[in-house]
């Protein structure tokens, strides 16, 4: 067969070529699709495990503040029993140093919380959550407490009163005399305005912290346990009179 009547065969190479370029590009663009895809999903996984991780850490800062204070509890204890059943004033509970008769003096607690640097003892008396917020400089510069000591009611011939200033300017109780150890407040989660709580000042003292444990505050009780107690519980306590708030009767 000569050439002039050859058949013309089809020429299939550019025809391979086009169609591997049309399934490069709908590979290109199934891709970019996919990814954009995964993408999403990993935005909205992302966007349901972030509330939950918050979680996590709050909780998981709740839980050491309720160790922190069990850790005083056990200061609180020890040193009771060395002192016949009294707990130092409430004016320098939380004191990193204070003066006594013109001398400087030391935490009386640090020997009882493992011979607690002033650092230390600035950790512990604020709440993890503030001190994931500032660092121990920062604390100390300031003098910032998160929690508040009890600032007893005393039993008198008119009833339960506020227990009248020692000479430090606190006041002084005994842990032994306490009538229910399990109903009374020792150490509280509070704004730390004030280095002790009082029965009248208590809802206001935690109302600006309760975003620190999720809509509730960490409360010693004198028997050595920690709960969380919410803030509709301790409204419905602050508006007993001081003959019934077994969370302030010290004796």
């Amino acid at each position: 067969m000569s050439a002039r009547h050859a058949k013309q065969l089809p020429d299939y190479s550019e025809t391979r070529a086009n169609k591997m370029r049309c399934n490069k590009s709908r590979c290109d663009a199934f891709s970019l699709i996919e990814s954009l895809v995964f993408l999403a999903i990993i935005g909205i996984l992302v966007a349901l495990l972030l509330p939950t991780l918050a979680r996590s850490r709050a909780r998981a800062r709740a839980a050491v503040c309720a160790n922190q204070m069990k850790q005083w509890g056990m200061a609180f204890r020890m040193y009771a029993d060395d002192n016949q059943g009294w707990l130092f004033t409430t004016k320098h509970w939380e004191s990193t140093e204070f003066l006594v008769n013109g001398h400087k003096v030391r935490n009386v607690y640090a020997r009882y919380l493992s011979d607690a640097s002033s650092d230390k003892i600035i950790q512990l008396r604020n709440c993890p959550s503030e001190f994931h917020n500032a660092g121990v400089t920062q604390l100390k510069s300031e003098n910032r407490y998160g929690y508040s000591m009890n600032w007893p009611d005393l039993k008198t011939s008119k009833g339960y009163q506020p227990a009248e200033a020692d000479s430090y300017g606190g006041a002084s109780y005994r842990l032994d005399k306490i009538p229910k150890p399990a109903e009374f407040l020792l150490l509280v989660d509070t704004d730390g305005s004030r280095f002790s709580a009082k029965s009248s000042e208590l809802k206001g003292m935690v109302s600006s912290v309760l975003d620190r444990h999720s809509g509730g505050v960490n409360i010693l009780w004198a028997d050595q346990h920690v709960t969380l107690v919410n803030f509709e519980s301790i409204a419905a306590q602050s508006a007993l009179s001081d003959d019934q708030d077994a969370w302030f009767q010290a004796n």
